[in-house]
């Protein structure tokens, strides 16, 4: 495993960021047909902007897995739900304040800076899905894991579980659970690190002039004192 050092993000983060979710996630079928006609440069700029708009807002904490002996991103986590509480009795992060350029940026409309061409009905579905699932499993005191990935060059060597043990030793001590929704490819590892499948769904993309099938997992971690 490489050497990492695990941190909150920053602006200057934003373009690495966006590329490690833009390595990690490259053969998903999501993004493939929510966004068919995006080319690469387009779809890193919208993860930027995207990674951008989630620093300053108070819900929501970005890690990034950095390795020492290169300075590289290689990995992010984004946490929300009652890891803001959590955190506020103890390791709660700085506040962000964002370049003049970058709080002009993501101040402007949605409709001024998202991709232009998208299949709105895969992303209707997609929303859909996730909100029933979402309002039926996660609790009001629950964190959420709303994001995790690693580049696909430092996959498999512990990355990963290593951050993700950045939160859950913060929820163990907090006594609270931990929701998320998983890919098909990650679901096996939240399986081995504690998580209950409490529930899973077949999005067709085929339905909404797309292509293929993605099976989504959704999720629950009970903390360790109660197991």
């Amino acid at each position: 495993m490489s050497s990492i050092d695990i941190r909150y993000a920053c602006e200057a983060d934003c373009t690495q960021i966006a590329a490690v979710n833009g390595a990690a996630f490259a053969t998903g079928l999501f993004l493939r047909n929510a966004y068919p006609q995006a080319s690469p440069a387009e779809m890193i700029e919208f993860r930027r902007v995207h990674a951008l708009r989630q620093l300053p807002d108070k819900t929501t904490h970005t890690l990034v897995g950095v390795e020492r002996a290169t300075g590289t991103i290689v990995a992010l986590a984004r946490w929300k739900g009652a890891m803001t509480r959590i955190l506020m009795n103890g390791d709660y992060p700085p506040a962000v304040t964002l370049s003049d350029q970058a709080a002009a940026l993501i101040a402007k409309p949605n409709s001024e800076i998202a991709l232009t061409v998208c299949n709105q009905g895969v992303l209707d579905a997609f929303a859909a899905l996730t909100k029933e699932k979402h309002n039926r499993y996660f609790h009001e005191d629950d964190i959420e894991l709303d994001l995790l990935c690693t580049h696909p060059l430092y996959q498999g060597q512990g990355i990963g579980a290593a951050m993700i043990k950045w939160g859950t030793d913060k929820a163990d001590a907090a006594k609270a659970h931990i929701y998320l929704q998983a890919t098909a490819d990650a679901h096996p590892l939240y399986c081995r690190l504690g998580w209950e499948t409490l529930d899973e769904a077949v999005l067709d993309y085929g339905k909404y002039g797309g292509e293929g099938v993605n099976r989504i997992y959704f999720m629950r971690r009970a903390p360790m004192i109660y197991k």
